[in-house]
């Protein structure tokens, strides 16, 4: 993959992320997403990506919910109008 590279620590990094994965074959997803949120504090937006212990760590406002509300905007579709299918299940 040509953007990824395993990062070892964050706070070492002299670029800025645009999205981290995290991910612990000994944990599930739910575990994952518990514990994240006290990591970050607010400072990232979390997302559970798949079921097996792997979670998205994005910068503050950066969810696929508002990628949608951007498109829905620029071609004039009403939100209510969008139906959003997960990728996994």
């Amino acid at each position: 993959m040509p953007f990824y590279r395993e990062v070892v620590s964050v706070l070492e990094e002299a670029e800025p992320f645009v999205k981290l994965l995290a991910h612990s074959p000994a944990h599930t997803a739910d575990e994952m997403i518990a514990a994240v949120p006290a990591t970050v504090k607010g400072l990232a937006e979390i997302t559970q990506s798949g079921d097996g212990g792997l979670v998205e760590i994005s910068a503050p406002g950066v969810t696929k919910a508002a990628a949608l509300d951007r498109v829905c905007r620029a071609h004039g579709v009403p939100a209510g109008e969008v139906v959003l299918e997960p990728l996994y299940g």
